[in-house]
């Protein structure tokens, strides 16, 4: 089976070796079927149904072949889905268009970040997410990349588009709890990301990417979030670019 490295849902081991995948072609695995179906659940049903229509091979017999290939894509976009408080995360690995940070890996991050920390202040105290700033930033630092505070001041026309990676916003947005919507809202996490020409709202509580437009739309997009107040903008830029202070236009 070759699908997309974004069309994989993976757990345990496999799902960090899909988030080691770079541009290429890469083989994730290649064994017998039944050791892969906890680790590949979503994506082994035409398998595991090929295992039962030849009972004499089963799922052990049945040889199965997973292969990550971006060229499978068909112009698709990465886009992780909301998950527990978990919003920083996908506005990470939904700007950098690939799996590339589990929660666990953030959890290591906040203890590097406050290690003799008895209740650590860059996330939720019941281990459900709701990662600060400075675990975006230090992820991002990680991959040589750098996340840049937007001061809204500025013009956004002074945004040097070519040289940015992508956006992630913090945002207010509604609580519910099931169905209902309750009376305050929190900070959100979302991610905004260029494909072809076309900027994508990566919201991670949108059912899909949602198209903003070009440069044009995606500056009144941004101006619209901004108006709101409590709106904070930073841009994901690779670390040269932002030694250089090639993200800002000159005046």
């Amino acid at each position: 089976m070759t699908k997309a490295p974004q069309s994989f849902h993976l757990e345990g081991w496999l799902r960090e070796r899909l988030a080691a995948v770079g541009g290429t072609r890469s083989v994730l695995y290649e064994g017998p079927l039944r050791p892969l179906c906890p680790l590949a659940p979503n994506n082994v049903n035409t398998m595991a149904a090929a295992a039962v229509a030849a009972p004499r091979l089963g799922f052990d017999g049945v040889r199965a072949c997973l292969v990550a290939d971006p060229r499978a894509a068909g112009g698709g976009l990465y886009h992780e889905r909301q998950r527990l408080e978990l919003c920083a995360l996908h506005a990470l690995n939904n700007v950098l268009q690939r799996p590339c940070f589990t929660q666990e890996a953030a959890d290591e991050i906040c203890k590097r970040l406050a290690p003799d920390a008895r209740l650590n202040p860059h996330r939720s105290f019941l281990g459900t997410g709701n990662y600060d700033v400075n675990v975006i930033m230090a992820a991002l630092q990680s991959l040589e990349l750098a996340a840049i505070w937007w001061d809204k001041r500025r013009s956004l026309e002074r945004l040097a588009l070519g040289q940015i990676l992508g956006f992630i916003l913090n945002v207010p947005s509604h609580v519910s709890l099931g169905f209902v919507a309750l009376p305050f809202r929190r900070k959100h996490w979302l991610a905004v990301r260029q494909l072809r020409g076309t900027y994508y709202n990566l919201d991670s509580k949108l059912r899909a990417p949602v198209a903003i437009g070009g440069e044009a739309e995606l500056r009144a997009f941004l101006r619209d979030f901004l108006s709101q107040g409590l709106c904070e903008v930073f841009l994901v830029v690779p670390r040269a670019v932002e030694e250089a202070g090639a993200w800002l236009s000159p005046e």
